[in-house]
């Protein structure tokens, strides 16, 4: 994620509420730069820099009302969405 550092223990505090599955969380303006299978954002420039620069990897963009599709990324609409999408790519290798 990209975040100021006065929010970043709002960020944390987040993500136990909503109990999100994660070993890891990378609080960083250049998301590219740490190598991931799967990718999720909702800001389209971020999207399209994941998409430049991990071609390999699978882009989700998060659907909302302030983007717009993106080629090359998956769309996702709900938690549940993006879990699919996880577990297919698990299931797949």
């Amino acid at each position: 994620t990209t975040k100021p550092v006065w929010a970043v223990h709002d960020t944390f505090a987040w993500i136990a509420e909503h109990e999100i599955p994660t070993r890891e969380v990378h609080i960083l303006r250049r998301k590219w730069s740490v190598s991931c299978d799967v990718y999720l954002d909702d800001a389209p420039h971020v999207v399209e820099d994941l998409i430049a620069h991990r071609p390999r990897a699978t882009v989700c963009r998060f659907v909302r009302p302030w983007n717009e599709p993106v080629d090359g990324a998956t769309d996702v609409r709900t938690w549940e969405e993006f879990e699919h999408v996880v577990n297919d790519l698990r299931d797949q290798r």
